[in-house]
């Protein structure tokens, strides 16, 4: 799911949807769900290659530890992609990324 931030509040929220990715079924039509964007809040949209990966330890990283490093870089204050790419990159186990690493963050202000 997309993962929002909103600062009144601790925590994140997980925009979750119940249909099926993007070309993976065609014809297929989507719900569509609504939510209120706090002023002064992030949204990251993501591939699964941001948080499928193989740690140094050999262990495999899983969407739950990944949310949870978003937590914590907001709760720092940081929170931008060029830093969460180098924090996720720092924990592989190889030199590159095994799947894509697409990352984006919407700021409402």
């Amino acid at each position: 799911p997309a993962l929002l931030f909103d600062p009144q509040v601790e925590g994140r929220i997980d925009l979750f949807g119940t249909d099926p990715p993007i070309g993976i079924m065609h014809p297929l039509d989507y719900q569509e769900i609504t939510t209120m964007l706090p002023c002064g809040g992030r949204i990251y949209l993501y591939s699964d290659g941001v948080y499928e990966i193989t740690t140094k330890s050999g262990d495999l990283w899983s969407w739950d530890n990944f949310a949870q490093l978003m937590r914590e870089e907001i709760r720092k204050g940081a929170g931008q992609p060029e830093a969460i790419f180098q924090d996720i990159f720092a924990l592989t186990q190889a030199d590159r990324f095994e799947d894509d690493f697409s990352l984006l963050s919407l700021d409402f202000v």
